[in-house]
């Protein structure tokens, strides 16, 4: 071996621990690694972190269209009539002529009323003339709309008096039935404050009848740029004849409430009877009627969810107040 090898392998060996050494420092890791594993395995489970204080909790990203102030919402106080045998019957009946004589006949308030929205949803159908129905090759939307017409056919043979509904609608409404008391406000259309409006408005939505929301639309709509709905106040400057998002909203929400899926007023309305792909396309057919672009139609999406929220658990407050 060459001197400058030896002299560099004495180096080596000199550095090396000895092979004792080395067989009892790796028996002495492994000791202390035993220790720590039972030490640790015989500890009490840690405590879950405890959750961050309000303070320093990040704030929820939202739509900025729902981020505005909202009521804070008042409980519910009336019945709704919503499980009542007559409106199981206004639900199902195909021949609605039948179907008002049998309501009209009755003296409890809810018939009466649903006696009057039978003859008031066929009375532009029999009034202008009754289409066609829609062959079996037509859109599921429109054989909807002609078997709605269809069932009226009978108004255009045998027509009621002129007087008669709105007699059993103000019968009803003296009974303090809800939705008939917000049909009949509509109906007259007797000039009132905005406040006066939304205290009318608030009064029917307590009692919690999809029908009471149903009627209130009309009146919300006649007010929506004096009102706040849903937490969005009115804009400075609005166009009353424009067809704004929460205008919009109202009739969504009315769809998904349940109620036969139309605009407030002067149109046809699809009932879709819990149909999950009828209100779907209802819901499309209703925004297509309107003048709103896309953000603006996602936006009345948005306000319709907000204002069913509010109306099932009876915060009135937060889908209308009036605007200060």
């Amino acid at each position: 071996m060459r001197p400058a090898s030896r002299r560099a392998l004495l180096r080596r060996l000199a550095a090396a621990p000895p092979r004792g050494v080395r067989w009892g420092s790796a028996l002495a890791l492994a000791a202390a690694a035993v220790f720590l594993i039972v030490h640790f395995a015989r500890r009490p489970p840690a405590a879950p972190p405890a959750p961050p204080s309000p303070a320093t909790r990040s704030a929820p990203i939202v739509d900025p269209a729902l981020a505005l102030p909202f009521g804070e919402g008042a409980p519910a106080t009336g019945e709704t009539a919503a499980g009542s045998d007559a409106r199981a019957a206004y639900a199902s009946a195909r021949d609605r002529l039948a179907l008002y004589r049998q309501l009209r006949a009755r003296a409890d308030a809810d018939a009466r009323y649903l006696a009057f929205r039978v003859a008031r949803e066929c009375a532009p159908l029999h009034a202008d003339g009754l289409r066609v129905a829609a062959p079996a090759m037509y859109g599921a939307r429109d054989r909807r709309l002609a078997a709605g017409e269809e069932g009226c056919r009978g108004f255009a043979r045998e027509p009621v008096p002129r007087d008669e509904p709105l007699r059993l609608l103000q019968e009803a409404a003296a009974a303090g039935h809800a939705a008939a008391a917000m049909a009949a406000a509509a109906e007259t259309l007797a000039p009132r404050a905005p406040a006066e409006t939304v205290a009318l408005v608030a009064r029917a939505l307590a009692s919690g009848d999809p029908f009471a929301y149903d009627e209130a639309r009309v009146l919300l709509a006649m007010a929506r740029h004096q009102a706040v709905i849903a937490g969005v106040p009115p804009e400075a400057g609005a166009d009353p004849g424009r067809i704004d998002a929460r205008a919009v909203a109202l009739d969504l929400a009315n769809c998904r409430l349940g109620n036969p899926c139309g605009p407030a007023r002067g149109a046809p309305a699809i009932r879709c009877d819990g149909d999950a792909a009828c209100l779907a396309d209802a819901q499309e057919w209703l925004l297509a009627q309107t003048d709103l672009d896309d953000d603006e139609a996602r936006t009345a999406g948005l306000l319709a969810d907000r204002i069913v929220a509010a109306f099932k658990r009876g915060a009135i407050d937060d889908i209308v107040r009036a605007a200060r």
